[in-house]
């Protein structure tokens, strides 16, 4: 009983002296922020992921190229991370410019 009680009073402690900090603040500002900031930490995994879609594609296309089908695969994976990393890369600097404008 004790150490129940202990253990809520030390994971209360920082509600109490109003130390502890909100993962997602009250405001529409904070919440935008906390987007962004969620953005910003995906968006260089998903353009990991078009990369190696990509050079996937390549090595497909040039390295295992035993018959027609392959060759065409490899193509439609290299055309598909091309365009993965064109619109990321350009929705991406669009952000840049409008959080840098407004």
């Amino acid at each position: 009983m004790k150490k129940s009680l202990l253990s809520i009073f030390a994971a209360l402690t920082p509600v109490l002296s109003f130390a502890q900090t909100a993962p997602i603040t009250r405001t529409v500002d904070g919440f935008l922020d906390y987007i962004l900031y969620l953005a910003g930490r995906a968006l260089p995994l998903l353009i990991l992921a078009a990369l190696i879609l990509l050079l996937y594609g390549i090595v497909k296309t040039f390295f295992f190229n035993s018959s027609e089908d392959t060759r065409k695969e490899g193509k439609s994976f290299i055309i598909n991370g091309i365009i993965a990393l064109f619109v990321m890369v350009s929705v991406w600097g669009l952000v840049n410019i409008l959080r840098g404008t407004f």
